[in-house]
């Protein structure tokens, strides 16, 4: 006969359900009203979709992928990330395996592991270039080097930490290391792979992206820095969510659940571009190839710290723009050439002297032009 289920029972895994649905439906109407506010304010002009986009332009940029390469960009960026992945954590569990063999070559490595650990891996960017080339390789290598430090600390830490009274028990039965490494640590420590997996996963698509940023011409990565290069938000903030929802296919495929260090990772990835952009930038940069174009470096640069703003801050104070409006406009108009320039320039198969020239004139330039800009706009009573 099949167990009754009590009365009880029943409201109270109602009570649980009923709970489950309210959350879910709780978290649809945020996401819904979220999402409408969003679309009402850009509408009403409250913010600029230029700068923040909006859902509907989104939706129509998605529409838009969908119909040309998104597949192509997603497959690139998923492909990487699976081999990184595979690849950092079966090197960093073998490399683990062999320090707990040898005690001399644990001690040996402790403090090169430590450096290595606390070192950014991303600034490890322009050496991988240079070493592996551009494209593929250098992206999954930058993955690895994301990942494999971690997974060798994490792995190596658990198997020291193996239950001692339980490894002495095993050696007075005269077991040997091998049979103790596979009958016992390796056992002991599923808990800590699986551990390492949800580390691993998260990092390698951050790496991926990384690389991506600095020399692929596919992927995610490329889409969000392409986009940002010419100023089409729309496509920045497509990328990004797309982006979201091929790592959340990846831990669900895993059955892993986001760790805690990859929210603070992921949330500082956008930081990341700049910097790798000038260290790859410095890395590349020829003295003499630079000397050799400097009469169109300083045009270009004159171009951008004066001539855009000479001829374009007359218009915006004859429309009306003043203030806080104008100070926006001139920002605009007279800052600094970006690093995306040169990543642009390389992604195009050019060497990015002229680009990295004008950056770095830009960049030197800017602070005393921007200065001058703003006396003269002051002294006229426009700001």
């Amino acid at each position: 006969m099949k167990n009754k289920i009590s009365e009880e029972r029943k409201k109270y895994l109602k009570k649980v359900k009923a709970k489950k649905l309210l959350v879910i439906v709780t978290q649809l109407a945020i996401l819904i009203g979220f999402l409408a506010i969003w679309e009402a304010l850009a509408n009403a002009k409250v913010i600029d979709s230029f700068i923040t986009s909006q859902p509907s332009r989104i939706w129509n940029t998605f529409a838009h992928l969908t119909s040309n390469d998104l597949l192509k960009h997603i497959k690139v960026t998923v492909y990487e990330t699976i081999v990184g992945f595979g690849l950092g954590t079966l090197m960093g569990v073998a490399i683990a395996i062999i320090l707990w063999w040898s005690k001399f070559l644990a001690k040996v490595s402790e403090p090169f592991l430590v450096v290595l650990n606390s070192l950014p891996k991303v600034a490890l960017g322009p050496i991988i270039i240079i070493w592996v080339g551009s494209g593929t390789p250098a992206i999954i290598v930058m993955a690895i080097a994301i990942s494999l430090i971690v997974t060798i600390m994490e792995m190596l830490n658990g198997y020291l930490k193996t239950d001692k009274e339980i490894i002495k028990m095993a050696k007075t039965f005269k077991c040997t290391k091998l049979q103790l490494l596979t009958k016992i640590v390796i056992p002991a420590n599923i808990g800590t792979f699986i551990n390492s997996l949800k580390v691993n996963i998260g990092l390698s698509l951050v790496g991926v992206i990384s690389g991506e940023f600095l020399v692929s011409k596919a992927g995610l990565g490329y889409l969000i820095v392409y986009g940002g290069q010419v100023f089409k938000l729309d496509l920045v903030m497509t990328s990004v969510i797309i982006l979201g929802i091929v790592a959340g296919l990846l831990w669900s495929a895993l059955g892993l659940k986001m760790p805690h260090i990859m929210q603070k990772t992921v949330t500082n990835i956008g930081g990341v571009a700049t910097p790798m952009g000038l260290m790859a930038m410095g890395a590349t940069f020829d003295i003499k190839k630079a000397f050799a174009k400097v009469k169109p470096a300083a045009v270009a640069t004159f171009m951008k710290l004066i001539g855009l703003a000479a001829i374009f801050l007359p218009i915006a104070i004859t429309l009306g723009f003043r203030r806080e409006e104008l100070v926006a406009i001139l920002v605009m108009l007279g800052s600094a050439t970006t690093v995306s320039c040169f990543v642009m320039a390389k992604n195009m198969g050019h060497e990015g002297v002229l680009s990295s020239s004008v950056v770095m004139l830009t960049t030197l330039f800017s602070a005393f032009t921007l200065t001058g800009w703003l006396y003269i706009l002051k002294s006229m009573n426009f700001i």
